[in-house]
């Protein structure tokens, strides 16, 4: 027993490298695992998926929803924010069936519409350490949906079947997120937005959702 209380300081000192060895072995562990896995300085996400019209009449009686796709850079503000700018278009097909129902025997015009939204972002990540991140963000732009008008004049009487201005309006967002890393510099992405286009009665609110892939630059 004498024996081992004066062998327990040199044991004492031996083991003192050791877990100092290991603590250094474990902040290194830790600082590649989050070089591995935070979001990049530069980076630049491609993404496709849906949008959907959600509120207005003008829009959502004659027109469905339809595919978009965007892209977006984005650039370090600080250790867990990134701003950047993006754009994104969307498409959507007319409908002949609830056009044909609401006015019966008028010769049908088919238009198509087409959305271009152009927008600076604003991003927060929540665990921008960890292999899956969520995020969650803002986005203030500008949206400019092609016209389609469709108006006659019988006996004497317009008629105004629809009327989508082809103008440009201010937009705002929330969208909301999750990246997934599967290489170092590749990244999975799901992403949903929702947006109200400004002071257009046509349009309205938008849903968007979106996936794809993300690449540091």
């Amino acid at each position: 027993m004498v024996t081992m209380l004066r062998a327990l300081p040199l044991i004492i000192l031996l083991c003192l490298p050791v877990a100092g060895f290991a603590q250094d072995t474990a902040k290194v562990q830790e600082q590649s695992f989050r070089l591995l896995y935070s979001p990049r300085d530069k980076t630049i996400e491609i993404t496709g998926g849906a949008t959907f019209p959600m509120s207005h009449s003008a829009l959502t009686d004659f027109w469905m929803r339809g595919p978009s796709g965007g892209v977006c850079f984005l650039f370090r503000a600080n250790d867990v924010m990134r701003v950047g700018v993006g754009a994104e278009v969307a498409y959507f097909s007319f409908r002949r069936g609830p056009f044909a129902e609401a006015f019966p025997g008028v010769p049908l015009q088919v238009k198509d519409l087409t959305a271009v939204h152009i927008f600076l972002a604003v991003r927060n990540y929540l665990r921008p350490g960890v292999r899956m991140s969520p995020f969650f963000g803002a986005e203030v732009g500008v949206l400019r949906l092609t016209g389609a008008e469709y108006k006659e004049i019988i006996g004497g009487v317009r008629h105004t079947y629809y009327e989508i201005p082809g103008m440009s309006h201010l937009t705002g967002s929330v969208s909301a997120g999750l990246d997934f890393y599967i290489f170092r510099r590749v990244a999975l992405q799901l992403q949903g937005r929702a947006g109200f286009v400004v002071n257009a009665p046509e349009t309205g609110l938008l849903l968007t959702a979106h996936a794809g892939v993300k690449f540091a630059v």
